[in-house]
């Protein structure tokens, strides 16, 4: 295969003082297959057939908009880690059930969706954040976030319990991050792969099978659980959780970083991205920040540079 990264550093670097248009405006839904439409900026979530919200607080459950970073394309949902004084603990869900049914005859699949965290927290677990996916009642994987770590569960076949194969203290991901979850279903030993912004972290495989016991219809899931605890007040620092493009598809189609718009891989429409947030100091929450240090410089250029013209 033809080595492109020479002609693309060289050509790209034509452009860095050019003006670029900026990403544009305008979208009335979270994405294509989390049909929830929001009327006005910060209007509350309600429930509809296919969309339960189930809150401890409803005031803290939202549609939002990315105008509070530089990434202002979509509308995402918003749920804050704010509580009531001496209410103990607090659960606020958003669940909804997909569109699309994944068919049985899928022998991959892959569940997507951006998370932001505003701020920072100290407080391990009793304050969290969590997105599930599962078939019917049965809850089968999760990222988790807290305030000192972030890690991933599924279920493992062999007993059915919660098993944890990635877990990182003292680094929790800031800004937006991207989270792929890719499922090769089977009756005795299903696999699922877990990836942050196209990083691979953890295999469930052989002894760690993925699935539940007798029921291999559990592994074709129907539906997304945005989920935040809150003790109390909640934490010393109060936060939101953003959640946006979410959504599932057939095949192992796990991000590539820089594929900012998620749509035709690493090109010249996700280069726009990158110029645009080229050396803005010190921000976290940027798209072109795939290194998620709260800056786009040349360590993220070479990230996007490396999987330039891969679909």
């Amino acid at each position: 295969m033809r080595n492109y990264k020479p002609f693309v550093m060289f050509y790209m670097s034509l452009f860095w003082g050019l003006t670029v248009v900026s990403p544009a405006n305008g979208y009335e839904c979270l994405d294509d297959n989390f049909m929830r439409c929001k009327t006005s900026s910060n209007s509350p979530l309600t429930s509809t057939a296919n969309f339960q919200l189930t809150s401890g607080n409803p005031e803290i459950a939202v549609y939002d908009e990315y105008n509070v970073f530089t990434n202002s394309k979509k509308m995402t949902a918003r749920l804050s880690l704010f509580g009531n004084p001496g209410s103990g603990t607090q659960k606020t869900e958003l669940t909804r059930i997909f569109d699309d049914i994944i068919e049985h005859a899928e022998t991959a699949y892959t569940c997507s969706f951006d998370i932001f965290i505003d701020g920072n927290w100290t407080e391990s677990s009793t304050n969290r954040a969590e997105v599930y996916f599962a078939k019917d009642s049965d809850l089968m994987f999760a990222y988790e976030i807290r305030g000192d770590s972030h890690l991933f569960n599924a279920r493992r076949i062999s007993d059915g319990q919660w098993y944890n194969k990635f877990s990182q203290l003292q680094a929790r991901p800031i800004g937006w991050n991207h989270i792929d979850i890719v499922v090769y279903p089977d009756i005795s030993s299903g696999v699922l792969e877990f990836y942050i912004n196209g990083i691979l972290m953890c295999v469930y495989e052989d002894s760690d099978a993925f699935g539940f016991p007798g029921n291999f219809n559990a592994q074709f899931v129907d539906r997304i659980a945005f989920i935040v605890w809150v003790n109390n007040q909640g934490p010393s620092l109060t936060n939101s959780i953003y959640i946006d493009n979410i959504y599932v598809q057939s095949g192992a189609n796990p991000i590539l970083g820089g594929d900012f718009d998620k749509i035709s891989g690493v090109n010249f429409k996700d280069f726009n991205t990158i110029a645009t947030q080229w050396l803005l100091g010190q921000q976290c929450g940027l798209e072109g920040d795939l290194n998620n240090d709260c800056t786009v410089d040349i360590t993220d250029f070479e990230m996007f540079v490396s999987n330039w013209l891969i679909e």
